[in-house]
Parts: C-alpha cells; sequence; structure tokens
C-alpha cells in the first residue's frame, strides 16, 4: 500500500505546531495507516515572490511591521534574538529525530514530481486555512490531481470570516477535497457557506493522544522544587503579563515564561522570573505538567493544560472583534471540555483545579474523534 502523505505546519518554531504534527502521526500508525510528513519548502524565486504579493498584497506590511519589531527588540535585549534561535533548534532537532519526513521538496515542482507515490493525502489542523497561507496552496493541496483523495483533518480556518476574494479561493479548494472535518464551529460555519456541504467536529491532533501518550515524551525541566507559574504567551498584551506579576504576589511563586514566542514582543521583555528558550518539546510538556497553574493565550497550551490536568487561565489574544483575530479558535474547545469559564474574558473564570469530568470529556471527543478518522481514511482506501 503506498503512505499517506500529511500537509502539516511541522516547520513553524511553535511548540503546539512542531507537537501536533508529531499527534496526526502517532494517531495514524495507533489506525495503522502507513504515513510520511511532507517536507516542503516554498520556491524563493522572485516571480513566485511576486505572485504571493499579488494574492495577498498584506504581507508586505506584516512583514516590515516584524521586522521593525524584531531590529528594536535586538537593540533592548540582545540576548533574545540568541534565545529564539536556541528555541528554534530544539524544535526541529525534535522533528527530524521523531517525524517521518519525506525528501525535501523544494517548490511546486517538487511537490507535482512526488504526487503518485502516495495513496492519498492528509491536510493537518492548526491554522492551516487561515488566508495568509492561500497564496502557496500547499495546505490546501492544490498541487494534488482530481483523482487522488484529498482529506482534511480537523481543518481550522483561523479567523471567523474571510473577505470576499477568500471566500472564493476558499470555496475553490473546498470543491477538491473528497473528505473534510473542522476543528471549530466557525470553520464548520464557512464550510458549510461556502461548499453546501456539512461536516462533522473533529478533535485537534493533539487531542487525539491520551495524557499517557504525552508524558512518555517528558524530559525534566530546570525549575525550582517549590512551584512556579508558567506564562506562554503568543500575543503582545501587556495587560496579560501584568495579571502574571498580580498572580506572583497573591501566590508567592516566581513566574517562568516562554517569552518572543512569536517574534520580538517588548512586553516579554523582563517580566518573568525565569526566561525560558532552548527547550524542548519533552521539556514543554514537563513544564505545563508540572506548574502550579498556566497562564496562556494559546490554542495548544490551553489543550495540554486540559489533557495533563494543569489549571490554566486562558486569555484572548485578540481584542473582540478585531481584524485577523484568531480568537474563535477556543469558542468551540472549552464548552466541549465544560472550561468556558477558565477564560478570563468570561466574566465570571474559576480559580480551582480543573472540573473532575474533565478526563472523561477528553477520553469521549478521543474516541469520536478516531472513529471519523478511522472511517474517513478507509473511505479514501488507506
Amino acid at each position: 500500500m503506498k503512505p499517506l502523505a500529511v500537509a502539516s505546519c511541522w516547520q513553524v518554531p511553535n511548540y503546539g505546531s512542531v507537537l501536533q504534527a508529531y499527534a496526526t502521526q502517532a494517531a495514524l500508525d495507533s489506525l495503522g495507516v502507513p504515513n510520511e510528513t511532507l517536507w516542503y519548502e516554498p520556491e524563493r524565486s522572485l516571480p513566485e515572490r511576486l505572485r504571493r504579493l499579488r494574492l495577498d498584497p498584506a504581507r508586505v506590511g506584516r512583514r516590515l511591521a516584524r521586522a521593525a519589531d524584531s531590529a528594536r527588540e535586538a537593540r533592548l535585549d540582545p540576548g533574545a534574538a540568541a534565545g529564539r534561535a536556541a528555541r528554534a533548534e530544539a524544535l526541529g532537532k525534535f522533528a527530524r529525530e521523531y517525524l517521518r519526513l519525506s525528501p525535501r521538496l523544494c517548490g511546486r515542482a517538487a511537490l507535482e514530481g512526488v504526487v503518485l507515490g502516495y495513496g492519498a493525502f492528509l491536510s493537518g489542523s492548526d491554522q492551516l486555512w487561515h488566508p495568509a497561507n492561500y497564496p502557496d496552496g500547499f495546505y490546501t493541496l492544490d498541487f494534488v490531481p482530481e483523482e487522488v483523495p484529498k482529506l482534511a483533518w480537523a481543518a481550522s480556518f483561523g479567523v471567523g470570516r474571510l473577505s470576499v476574494r477568500q471566500r472564493r479561493t476558499a470555496a475553490r479548494f473546498l470543491r477538491r477535497f473528497d473528505w473534510i472535518s473542522a476543528r471549530e464551529e466557525s470553520g464548520r460555519a464557512l464550510i458549510g457557506e461556502l461548499s453546501g456541504r456539512e461536516v462533522p467536529l473533529a478533535a485537534d491532533p493533539v487531542l487525539l493522544l491520551p495524557p499517557g501518550k504525552w508524558r512518555a515524551l517528558e524530559k525534566p525541566a530546570p525549575l525550582p522544587a517549590g512551584g512556579y507559574l508558567l506564562c506562554y504567551f503568543l500575543g503582545r498584551n501587556p495587560a496579560h503579563r501584568e495579571f502574571a506579576a498580580r498572580l506572583r504576589e497573591a501566590s508567592g511563586l516566581p513566574v517562568a515564561a516562554l517569552p518572543h514566542l512569536d517574534g520580538a514582543v517588548s512586553a516579554d521583555r523582563g517580566y518573568a522570573d525565569i526566561p525560558l528558550y532552548g527547550l524542548s518539546p519533552g521539556e514543554f510538556l514537563s513544564l505545563v505538567d508540572g506548574a502550579a497553574c498556566v497562564l496562556t493565550d494559546s490554542y495548544h497550551c490551553t489543550a495540554f493544560s486540559a489533557l495533563l490536568g494543569t489549571r490554566f487561565y486562558l486569555f484572548d489574544r485578540f481584542l473582540s472583534g478585531a481584524r485577523g483575530s484568531t480568537n474563535t479558535r477556543l469558542d468551540t474547545l472549552l464548552p466541549l471540555l465544560g472550561l468556558e469559564d477558565r477564560r478570563i474574558s468570561s466574566g465570571a473564570f474559576a480559580a480551582g483545579p480543573l472540573p473532575a469530568g474533565t478526563p472523561a470529556r477528553l477520553e469521549a471527543l478521543r474516541e469520536r474523534s478516531l472513529g471519523l478518522l478511522r472511517g474517513a481514511l478507509e473511505g479514501a482506501g488507506m
């Protein structure tokens, strides 16, 4: 049998991205499906860059703003760039050791050259259908011929609405998929609007593995034995760091943080007692598992906190209704797990341990989702 090809964002230097790619592989292995994760790198030629710019004009503004932030932070905090490089190296090392990767494929022609070596293609989760990814066409499987089965697992747009142009693009690629599941209700609704298809909700890949599988990956992390608060913020809101400072005063516990997770962030400078950079994914899992409390605005850090039974506070990364907001990602997960009151913006958030029923809810979601995945793969002949 030809293997299943998986398109996932394992190269993004983010713990959630790398670990969801690992979880996708592990879940497929548990179902006895041969699989390989594609090692794809976009073409960097000038014509290709210009083509992407035409499809996504806002790309330049985003890149320039990020470069300016990074340059400013490099002057104010010279060690931050080296720390981020060490983190990226640790994540890359894990991916190379734990993922079964295809040969390196540079550009669209290289992708098209290996297509017939696979029995089907699976687009993995984690905001892969965010509009910023449309120009490349990798996660939307634009390069896969009509006759080769195309599946989407726990598809996520990351945003609650699309522009008219983005809706046209999405409607086109949705028609080409043989089977789709969605991670969020907002994505499920978008797929219905654009394609007329009713698709099931499915768990993010990290939720397909039970806690014991994740604990088997844990590596000891260098932290004080007396307890700590863990901050994992991808956003830039200083108020979230100020909340951590107040909780430090109230608890007497030091704040450990993974700063500058999504580029240089001025609010990350100096607020943590223990800044952490070059951690492996196993050390990250150990940190979440051992924390007295986790403070985060991240989908995957929330998911791991729930899986490992760690008390957490969830913050919205964006203001309600803000352009480009990805807050909708948590709107489905929290109710599924009965954890709506862990969200700071809920107005009446819970501060105690997670509810006793959380593990049972996770198990039910896991079993239902694995059943969906099994059925989809059988339908694709895998």
